[in-house]
C-alpha cells in the first residue's frame, strides 16, 4: 500500500469511539428581489450567520449558505424569505461535505 493512499472507512461511518466528523452543508439560494432594492436586501443578507451573496443582477441575488445541518439550512432559508423586499427564493444547490 502507498504511503499517500486515504484510510478506508466503512459505509456504515466512524467504528465506536471514532465520533463523527462534523458535516457542512454549503447550499446557494436565488433570491428574488423588488426592483431597486437589491443594494438593502444584500445588507441583511449579510447580518445572517453562514451567508455570503455570490451575485447581485437585475432583481435577483444569489446567496451561498454554510451551515452545520439540514435544519439549519431550512431555517436559513426561511429566514431569507421573509425578509423585506424579497419576493421569492428558491434553493438552488445543496451538498453535505
Amino acid at each position: 500500500m502507498s504511503r499517500f493512499a486515504a484510510p478506508v472507512q466503512s459505509e456504515r461511518g466512524p467504528g465506536p469511539g471514532q465520533g463523527r466528523r462534523p458535516q457542512a452543508h454549503i447550499s446557494s439560494a436565488l433570491l428574488r428581489v423588488r426592483p431597486g432594492r437589491e443594494q438593502a436586501v444584500m445588507r441583511r443578507v449579510l447580518s445572517i450567520p453562514g451567508c455570503a451573496v455570490a451575485l447581485v443582477q437585475e432583481g435577483r441575488l444569489v446567496v451561498l449558505i454554510r451551515s452545520e445541518n439540514r435544519s439549519a439550512t431550512a431555517t436559513t432559508l426561511a429566514t431569507l424569505t421573509r425578509l423585506a423586499d424579497v419576493e421569492a427564493t428558491s434553493l438552488l444547490y445543496e451538498q453535505v461535505e
